[in-house]
């Protein structure tokens, strides 16, 4: 039941068939929470006359200071015979076509002069807090579909659009299936039927895929970049670290030209090395569907005990949700040992430490289910530990600035509810301290349970996938060809 009484959040799924699909891989990547289709603008809104509202964009995500505007278009590649008279038609209508339609849209999301709301009548508000504009940024994705397939029929391959740095504006109608910056007013990616799959379900954390698009405009814009397809260009990404050890387009300096041709994405996932990092991977959804059960709740307006509107309780899965796929499995990698090893009968604690000044710490809380005491007075007293296990963590961490407390069933039985709270342990005072002790003597919390830190290894056996190269121009090809780079993807033009 809810405790706010609130009406549920009823979430658009997209009006064709294309955009639903898309809406059916953002929900999957960056979760329902934070992923909507169909956002709506209301230029007069508080105005009861106005009853319709303008669509601003075809799905729209926001994660703390992010902004995702995508724009889908469903345009049929012509046959006229004529190839660059078909290419230049079909640009306008699904790509710059698109592109306008995005920047409109930050327009009025930077202006916030409209309300936005989750259906036509205006009646839903959008349900999550917009960052203030002097410190969003936006991200502009453009989704152009049957161009993959004019483009495999033309010139064979995966189909997808070649990226070609070098070409900018009305440079395009001349460069039948090349693209590059389509508008002055900032970077446009611009995925296809191709592309579109196998980004967004390679990079299905919003963390990975933001770190991507962030990369991917810098690397475009400091020098000429071709690339065979947006693939190459992730393979590329994903097989290299920079000396932050973050993913990173790695290559030598002292090339103004560089030509990604077909093969690196195909050697990336065939490689072994990949295949055991996406069987590993498996049971880091497991963390994903705890937040969608959390969502879930929230949306609906169900969760046993919330309290506050919805920006207020957000907070507790975004520090979920942030976490990259890497750091999610060894979470759910935790919490399922835990939840294996504590019997039904026992309570059980298991603390994570932060491994980054930027991460929370975790504790999850496995608490015995009595069936014969109300559901109220166990949630209750399962979630006053739980908030008493959070503090202990911050007496004994003074790095432990956020904490995030998972509480659920020990064992196996019937019933499987889930708690969630946040700790902020930035305004840590003396009183709270003697009261952390006091509780930690009382109850016994967090004297024999041992806190954990790990490594997580992204490939997780064999050799290793991914290099941190210091490179020079007679260095072998990052493409794998087996040539030096200054012969191969480095060639001068």
């Amino acid at each position: 039941m809810s405790s706010e009484g609130r009406q549920p959040i009823l979430r658009a799924k997209g009006v064709t068939p294309t955009e639903r699909y898309l809406n059916k891989l953002c929900n999957k990547s960056f979760l329902s929470l934070w992923s909507y289709a169909s956002v709506y603008r209301n230029e007069h809104w508080g105005n009861p006359g106005n009853k319709e509202g303008k669509e601003l964009c075809d799905a729209l995500v926001v994660f703390d200071n992010d902004i995702i505007i995508f724009s889908d278009k469903d345009c049929k590649f012509g046959d006229s015979g004529d190839l660059l008279v078909d290419w230049a038609r079909w640009y306008r209508k699904a790509i710059k076509k698109s592109a306008d339609q995005i920047f409109g849209a930050e327009r009025c999301l930077k202006a916030r002069l409209h309300g936005l709301f989750l259906d036509s009548a205006c009646t839903i508000p959008f349900p999550i807090d917009l960052p203030d504009p002097s410190n969003a940024r936006f991200h502009r994705i453009v989704v152009a579909h049957d161009g993959s397939r004019a483009c495999k029929q033309q010139l064979g391959g995966s189909g997808s659009l070649m990226i070609r740095s070098d070409i900018s504006g009305d440079d395009h109608l001349a460069n039948p299936f090349s693209v590059g910056r389509v508008d002055s007013r900032g970077y446009v990616h611009v995925f296809d039927d191709t592309t579109l799959d196998i980004v967004l379900q390679t990079l299905d954390t919003i963390t990975d895929f933001i770190a991507y698009l962030r990369k991917k405009e810098a690397f475009l814009s400091t020098r000429v970049v071709s690339a065979a397809g947006e693939e190459e260009l992730l393979a590329l990404y994903l097989k290299k670290l920079n000396r932050s050890d973050e993913h990173d387009f790695v290559v030598p300096d002292g090339y103004d030209w560089l030509d990604f041709t077909k093969g690196l994405w195909d050697s990336f996932v065939n490689n072994p090395q990949r295949k055991s990092q996406i069987e590993a991977n498996r049971i880091s959804y497991m963390w994903d569907s705890l937040i969608e059960t959390f969502a879930h709740h929230l949306l609906k307006g169900t969760q046993y005990c919330g309290t506050g509107g919805i920006s207020e309780q957000e907070i507790i899965l975004r520090f979920m949700a942030r976490e990259p796929r890497t750091r999610r499995r060894q979470l759910s990698n935790e919490l399922k040992q835990k939840l294996l090893s504590t019997p039904a009968g026992l309570r059980g604690a298991r603390v994570l430490f932060a491994t980054e000044a930027s991460e929370p710490y975790y504790v999850f809380l496995l608490y015995p289910r009595d069936l014969n005491v109300d559901e109220k007075e166990y949630r209750e007293a399962r979630r006053g530990l739980l908030a008493a296990y959070c503090a202990v963590v911050r007496l004994r961490n003074p790095t432990a600035l956020d904490v995030i407390g998972i509480a659920t069933e020990s064992g196996d039985g019937p019933i499987r509810t889930e708690d969630a709270i946040y700790f902020d342990g930035r305004h840590w005072t003396s009183a709270e301290a003697d009261h952390a002790r006091q509780l930690q003597d009382e109850l016994g919390i967090l004297k024999e349970v041992k806190y954990r830190a790990g490594t997580e290894h992204e490939y997780p056996t064999g050799a290793r996938l991914i290099h941190r190269t210091e490179y020079s121009r007679n260095s072998s090809c990052i493409c794998g060809s087996g040539k030096r780079f200054k012969r191969c993807c480095g060639r001068p033009k």
